[in-house]
């Protein structure tokens, strides 16, 4: 039988804290613009297609580097310091901020008014937190590189 034991003191650390608010803030954005997904607006659904392609590709990323984290307390102590993780961070900042901006940017240039107009701001809101805590990610990495 396959004895799996869950790391818990990694969700103690600010890691474990970020990489689980920036899969909860994933699962959000990705709820919100699937839900609200219109395809009608040719204006809009380029951008939507960028956010949740950009949303989506990193909420899977993170999520498996949580559930890895969870289960190997060495992956957990090693991973932060590898240059996978940095470029990761930037990657995911870089991509998340940049789909949060240009659909925010859309969704206020649109002379017409959105029905789900809200929702489409919420959810690139909720896109510019999780570059701020994947930026606050990348600096944990640069931290934990120094730190013996």
């Amino acid at each position: 039988m396959l004895n799996i034991i869950i790391n818990t003191d990694y969700l103690k650390s600010w890691n474990g804290i970020f990489k689980l608010l920036q899969v909860v803030l994933g699962a959000i954005c990705i709820g919100i613009i699937v839900n609200n997904y219109n395809p009608t607006l040719d204006s809009l659904r380029e951008k939507e297609t960028y956010f949740l392609i950009a949303t989506s590709s990193y909420f899977i990323g993170t999520s498996i580097i949580l559930i890895c984290c969870l289960i190997s307390p060495l992956t957990a102590a090693i991973l932060p310091k590898t240059i996978l993780e940095r470029l990761y961070n930037i990657f995911a900042t870089i991509m998340i901020l940049s789909a949060s901006l240009s659909l925010i940017l859309d969704i206020s240039l649109t002379n017409t008014k959105l029905n789900n107009h809200d929702f489409l701001l919420a959810a690139s809101i909720c896109g510019l937190i999780n570059s701020i805590l994947y930026i606050f990610s990348i600096c944990i990495s640069f931290m934990t590189k120094w730190i013996k």
